[in-house]
């Protein structure tokens, strides 16, 4: 597919979000403007718009795809690019969404396919919406032919900016991975030699035995000399600068070799069917040859740009399970990462090109790095007040617990009168505030620390008296089960309030353990009676012992005046933050919501008087301090008491039990 063309007279504009949910609730906002007439498309992968009845199940959407088009068999794929005015005609509203599309598609008067059809919309749209990894990462960019030349940018939730850059132009691949795909392109080469005993087996017409061996010598060479780069490393000693390109070079992985390699992965890929390598084998080949070789090209532009990279060796624990395992057994490997530290390499590729860059979140406090780490001026910049009015928000922080000082550093975090102290405060908190609570750790390891001693002692199961408990699992599936459990509790307490304010059941709604920087964190709407209240235990700052964290520290440190960075230091600080606020912000989603956001954390303290400008200038403005909880929960009781109610006692919830147990079952009392 060829680049998308653009207007002659005005820009066109793409709208970057995280997600497709968020890029659905913008397109819903925009119906509602006098935008609504404007030509728009959304770019999506085939995992959200394939319609086909077996590989819309599969976990390899993309590769069947490929398989099927090559020998002309997916009945849903047309040449005849779909128009603006026939969707119109058959229902569709001018702004829609990716679902609004794949549905009318799937219609037998259209049979067409959403993925495809997406992209030709795309050609003569005036706004694209996309997930912003597909412009910002080069490997999608390039796979899609996206070009941003004179084009609008607008960045939403761009408090990740930072991150996404540098992860878009930083790989690894671990030594299993090269190691396999070796023995499999070997065997493969050893069987496509032998000509006549293939071309009888074969029955593609097709089939070109000189040409998959060429390809397959190609990657079998690719896939060397990355071994052969693993073992000239010392594993946490980096490369650095002009070593890296010298070590490059030595390992024949000129820019021209990588670019030949590029063009034979995305071939061998294309026909994946003879040439079957291991699973995810040709994604992590095609990343590790597209960054490899980005590298190259911003390298020979100016040589400078190679301090912003580093190649290390590291290592990790993977899953060595095999036939006749019952048990799990783990085994560790080397893994190559060429680390990306300046986000500014990413994003200036985007930047240069277009018109404009608008970088916009609920949440980009602290403000300060931007210029400096994505390398570019933002000559307007605006940090608004909340929507909401100063008194639908308890803001604040505490100093004490029961037994000890709230001070969630490493040395005391893992203490058992910490961990007890902060049980004792969520307590609390289950038994004074009304349906959701979500409380976030600064890491999952704290999390289940405090989880364990909590249920030792009892207290767990004393909050459960109150709220449902549920945590967050790394697991998707039950994660989503945790979720859909946490809302029904809350939905029952509704239910139970019978139009009161309060819920009459003595189990209130939820409360939700989540990390800072997971999936909570991100991403989910929790409006309303969803989230009442917010902890944040600790501040969650990053993890200082991993080496890429200590690497980006002390990058910043030796470019802090020529390239005017930010000091490590305030890197550091300034990640913790960021994460800490997009906590935070998931309480209090709309004008008329409420809710309780809670930091315990005696450092708060400090930053309010010193380094206010680490947190919003809303919520600074409102941020109480209280010495010990208890002063802090008068004030919490009387703000949930004016927005609900005076809280019933205990009696009255359990006469109203009763009532509605005998009203059920149809016995009235004398």
């Amino acid at each position: 597919m060829t680049s998308f063309e653009f207007s002659k007279t005005a820009p066109k504009i793409f709208y970057c979000t995280r997600t497709h949910k968020q890029i659905a609730q913008v397109v819903k906002e925009l119906r509602r403007t006098v935008y609504k007439q404007a030509k728009m498309s959304v770019l999506a992968s085939r995992e959200h718009t394939c319609i086909h009845p077996s590989i819309s199940k599969s976990r390899t959407k993309n590769e069947e795809c490929r398989d099927l088009l090559r020998y002309g068999g997916c009945p849903y794929w047309d040449k005849r690019p779909v128009t603006r005015d026939s969707l119109h005609r058959n229902g569709l509203d001018l702004i829609w969404d990716v679902e609004d599309l794949v549905k009318l598609l799937s219609n037998r008067s259209f049979r067409k396919c959403p993925y495809f059809s997406l992209r030709d919309l795309a050609e003569s749209a005036e706004i694209i919406f996309a997930p912003y990894n597909y412009l910002i990462d080069p490997t999608i960019r390039k796979a899609m032919s996206i070009s941003v030349e004179d084009s609008v940018i607008i960045i939403d939730e761009g408090h990740n900016i930072e991150d996404i850059c540098k992860e878009s132009v930083s790989m690894n691949i671990k030594s299993s991975e090269i190691a396999d795909s070796l023995v499999a392109c070997e065997k493969l080469i050893e069987t496509y030699a032998n000509f006549k005993s293939v071309k009888k087996r074969n029955k593609d017409k097709n089939f070109d035995q000189v040409e998959y061996l060429r390809m397959l010598e190609a990657i079998k060479d690719f896939l060397i000399a990355l071994q052969s780069i693993i073992k000239s490393l010392t594993s946490d000693q980096p490369v650095k600068g002009s070593q890296l390109i010298s070590s490059l070079n030595e390992h024949n992985l000129t820019h021209e070799k990588l670019t030949s390699f590029e063009t034979v992965i995305a071939e061998a890929e294309s026909c994946e069917e003879n040439i079957p390598l291991p699973p995810g084998c040709y994604s992590v080949l095609s990343k590790a040859a597209t960054v490899l070789n980005i590298f190259h090209s911003v390298t020979m532009e100016d040589k400078e740009v190679a301090d912003n990279f580093r190649l290390l060796i590291t290592s990790m624990e993977i899953s060595n399970t095999g036939p006749g395992r019952r048990r799990e057994r783990m085994k560790r490997v080397d893994v190559l990462n060429l680390l990306c530290l300046s986000p500014s390499v990413a994003f200036q590729d985007i930047a240069k090109p277009a018109r404009a860059i608008i970088l916009t979140s609920g949440t980009l406090t602290p403000m300060q790095s931007f210029q400096s780490e994505l390398g570019s001026d933002f000559p307007v910049t605006f940090e608004g007040n909340h929507v909401i009015s100063p008194n639908q928000a308890w803001v604040g922080n505490i100093c004490h617990g029961e037994h000890v000082l709230l001070k969630g550093v490493y040395s005391s975090i893992r203490t058992e009168g910490y961990m007890m102290d902060v049980g004792s405060i969520i307590l609390k908190m289950c038994q004074e505030v009304p349906y959701g609570i979500l409380v976030f750790f600064p890491s999952y390891s704290s999390l289940r620390n405090m989880k364990n001693l909590w249920e030792e002692r009892g207290l767990l199961q004393e909050m459960a008296n109150f709220k449902l408990v549920e945590m967050e699992a790394s697991e998707r599936g039950e994660f989503e089960e945790s979720i859909q459990n946490y809302y029904d509790a809350i939905d029952e307490a509704k239910l139970s309030a019978k139009g009161s304010a309060w819920p009459e059941n003595q189990i209130t709604g939820a409360i939700f353990f989540a990390v800072v920087r997971g999936k909570v964190s991100e991403g989910i709407d929790f409006s309303d009676e969803r989230a009442r209240a917010v902890l944040t235990i600790s501040i969650p700052y990053p993890n200082y012992q991993d080496i890429k964290v200590k690497l980006k520290q002390e990058h910043n440190n030796i470019y802090q005046q020529s390239k005017k960075l930010i000091s490590g230091g305030d890197w550091y600080e300034f990640t913790a933050f960021r994460a800490l606020n997009q906590a935070l912000g998931r309480c209090i989603r709309h004008k008329n919501d409420w809710g309780i956001m809670l930091m315990v954390e005696m450092r708060i303290t400090e930053v309010l008087q010193r380094k206010a400008n680490r947190l919003p200038r809303w919520f600074r403005s409102q941020a109480q301090t209280h010495d010990r909880f208890p002063e802090a929960l008068d004030s919490i009781q009387h703000f949930v008491a004016e927005r609900m109610g005076p809280k019933k006692s205990a009696a009255q919830v359990n006469e109203s039990s009763e009532i509605k147990f005998s009203e059920a079952g149809g016995f009235i009392a004398d």
